[in-house]
């Protein structure tokens, strides 16, 4: 009987502490402690944790990171230092061991140029103030990361820190910017005067969140050649058989960091169309697999 007891309080306490924990800050980077852990150590500081838009910069020490099964773990643990948010909370069990539990993780979009030091994290949304088109209006707003609902109204906001990028895919990036929660982008910029100016992006490492459908089968006559349309998602979808033409064997290379794809359009007379997408999003193709 006391031994039911004695396990019935440890799991009260368990829970206490960790519903505790998830009252804090939920956004961090992070980056390796640099000490040597022993194999299948539980008492060594793994990993750093610095709490988003903190005015203190105080680093966490963390044993380990556990990931929800929908957070690919490495996607995350190969970003390097600082290049990822994590959204989670801590866990203490019965002690002084820290770990943290990773719910969400968005990776950094690299940009040429490094982003000055006084931005801050931010996630847009809607600001649910109707607006008329041809008018400035503060249709959204953009809420600080930790910040205890803290938001700034904005009218706009402008992405074009990452214009320069060769062939990227920036109507994905502004797809990712808009999204709804928790796919929504952890941007990081500067807000002045109803404009929010982004200096570099995170985005939700599951993308896209669901699986792309299938494409219909179609078969073209000679001549002729199957043309795909590429949404905001990275998806594909069935366009329209066209003429083919005559195709550049050029084949462009991109930025480091992004990965080539191509299908082909309609646009391109049925030869290849080529994006830049960042490296670490799983592929999507127009082929059915």
């Amino acid at each position: 009987m006391i031994k039911n007891q004695y396990i019935f309080l440890f799991f009260i306490g368990l829970t206490l502490q960790v519903s505790l924990c998830q009252d804090l800050p939920s956004y961090f980077t992070f980056k390796p402690s640099g000490i040597f852990c022993p194999k299948n150590s539980s008492n060594c500081t793994k990993f750093l944790l610095s709490e988003v838009n903190s005015k203190t910069n105080v680093n966490i020490e963390v044993k380990n990171l556990y990931f929800e099964s929908s957070v690919n773990q490495s996607i995350v643990l190969s970003a390097g230092a600082n290049n990822v948010v994590i959204k989670g909370f801590f866990m203490t069990v019965m002690g002084p061991i820290i770990n943290f539990r990773v719910q969400q993780a968005y990776r950094l979009v690299p940009t040429p140029n490094a982003p000055p030091a006084e931005g801050k994290f931010y996630q847009i949304e809607n600001s649910g103030i109707m607006c008329i088109p041809e008018r400035q209006c503060p249709g959204k707003r953009a809420v600080l990361i930790n910040g205890k609902n803290t938001s700034v109204l904005i009218n706009n906001f402008d992405d074009s820190a990452y214009n320069s990028i060769f062939l990227f895919d920036m109507s994905w990036l502004e797809s990712k910017i808009v999204a709804e929660k928790p796919y929504t982008a952890i941007v990081y910029g500067t807000a002045n005067k109803g404009n929010l100016v982004i200096h570099s992006a995170y985005v939700n490492i599951n993308d896209p969140p669901t699986k792309c459908p299938e494409l219909p089968l179609a078969k073209c006559l000679a001549g002729h050649v199957t043309t795909y349309i590429r949404g905001s998602d990275r998806c594909y979808s069935f366009d329209e058989c066209t003429k083919s033409g005559l195709c550049s064997l050029a084949i462009p290379k991109c930025s480091d960091h992004f990965r080539l794809v191509s299908y082909p359009s309609k646009s391109s007379h049925g030869c290849p169309k080529y994006l830049c997408e960042p490296d670490f999003l799983p592929p999507t193709s127009f082929h059915n697999e």
